[in-house]
């Protein structure tokens, strides 16, 4: 399942990513051999480990330009895209999680407003599905909202990662310009 709980991978989609996501944080970085492969030699981010500190998102940058340059990913995605979201996705996890830990009690919190007319009601900025762009860690993503949460945030589709959804809060969503979703 994705971590929505909600859309299954398959065993097979889950082996490939954990393949390449190993070669990924141990340094050993990744090679495409075969007929349609990179020039022999050529390894993405050999001797490069990944972490959680890494900045994942300029990576993903990095590893669209290596394709550019010595040829793309013939799996479509399966080669370093997907591995690389999904550490991606597993990075804003472990921060959502930070966040929540450091965020005051229910009790610490500021009182709720006495009266209605004290209240102020957010009327949220984008539709379900209207086509934005979120920003995930340091980069900017295509997406369709799906959900437009109580507390103001977004739950989104990926454009370029179909049946995978995340909750983005509205301080990271924009109006897709016209380079931003292609």
């Amino acid at each position: 399942m994705e971590p929505d709980g909600k859309h299954p991978i398959s065993d097979a989609n889950r082996r490939s990513v954990i393949r390449q996501v190993t070669k990924l944080v141990s340094g050993e970085g990744i090679y495409y051999d075969g007929t349609f492969g990179w020039p022999e030699g050529k390894v993405f981010r050999e001797d490069e480990p990944v972490t959680m500190q890494s900045d994942i998102g300029q990576i993903i940058v990095d590893a669209q330009d290596w394709e550019n340059k010595y040829g793309r990913d013939h799996g479509n995605g399966w080669l370093m895209n997907h591995p690389l979201r999904k550490l991606l996705f597993f990075q804003h996890y472990l921060d959502t999680v930070t966040q929540t830990r450091e965020e005051p009690a229910a009790e610490e919190a500021a009182p709720a407003p006495a009266t209605v007319a004290d209240a102020t009601v957010a009327v949220p900025a984008f539709a379900v599905g209207t086509r934005i762009a979120a920003k995930w860690i340091e980069a900017w993503f295509c997406a369709v909202i799906v959900e437009v949460h109580t507390n103001g945030s977004y739950e989104v589709e990926w454009v370029d990662e179909p049946n995978v959804f995340n909750t983005i809060a509205a301080a990271d969503v924009r109006a897709a310009a016209a380079g931003d979703c292609a």
